[in-house]
């Protein structure tokens, strides 16, 4: 039998997403990257993982939705600079 889903505020997000969003971002030392992006402390960002206080303030989801949004843009330039013939070209 598979356990239930944790209940999340409508405005908070699920640390585990959390934690993915961040190893996309950063790998290694995705923690204090994460926190310096989104303008906290590296505690908070901990409290978060770890359940302490609930992950959501002012516009969280949009700013990582922003990072994960750059990110995949930097990674269609690369892309299109390491496989030229791939890329369809603009209409």
């Amino acid at each position: 039998m598979q356990s239930p889903q944790p209940h999340f505020l409508a405005d908070e997000i699920d640390p585990e997403l959390l934690r993915r969003v961040g190893r996309h971002l950063h790998a290694g030392k995705w923690m204090a990257a994460l926190a310096q992006d989104l303008g906290v402390t590296d505690e908070v960002v901990f409290g978060w993982l770890t359940g302490e206080m609930p992950v959501r303030g002012a516009g969280l989801r949009e700013r990582l939705g922003d990072l994960v949004l750059s990110r995949r843009a930097d990674a269609d330039r690369m892309l299109a600079e390491l496989r030229p013939s791939e890329i369809p070209a603009a209409a």
